[in-house]
């Protein structure tokens, strides 16, 4: 088992990363030319290589979600990467559509995580002990099989 921590993102970095998700979902939705952002225009931080997971909720239900546990590029591509696999690779939903976009009752969620790091434990009790509610998610591994609770 492993735990990973979401990272706080300032106000104004999570409100761009936020306009990047919305605009990845828009260029599809509308056939636009999908066009990658610009890194420089981004703050440092967010250029950083990150590791993220992208949830849709509507009217506080799931809609869909996907993200990755390991950094493997900048942080705003893989928010923008995790938005369109989100709103159209959930296997559990279909593709999202621009009426739903557009809907007031969406929300879109990121979250930034850090490393997975090995969590020791001995027992269910000593395992609650060792996370704290808000700030980290567990990894749950068997076999080639996992599950990530944020």
């Amino acid at each position: 088992m492993c735990k990973i921590m979401t990272k706080k993102l300032i106000k104004e970095h999570r409100n761009l990363l936020l306009a990047v998700a919305r605009s990845a979902l828009e260029e599809k939705l509308t056939d636009k030319q999908s066009s990658l952002p610009e890194l420089e225009q981004f703050p440092t931080q967010l250029r950083e290589p990150g590791a993220s997971f992208c949830t849709l909720k509507h009217s506080g239900k799931l809609r869909g979600c996907v993200g990755i546990l390991e950094a493997v590029q900048p942080l705003v591509l893989d928010v923008r990467e995790r938005a369109l696999g989100a709103a159209f690779e959930d296997f559990r939903f279909p593709p999202l559509t621009a009426d739903e976009l557009s809907d007031p009752d969406l929300v879109i969620e990121i979250s930034r995580l850090t490393a997975p790091q090995k969590l020791d434990y001995s027992t269910p009790n000593s395992l609650l002990e060792n996370l704290r509610p808000g700030q980290d998610g567990v990894v749950l591994s068997y076999g080639a099989r996992k599950a990530t609770f944020l």
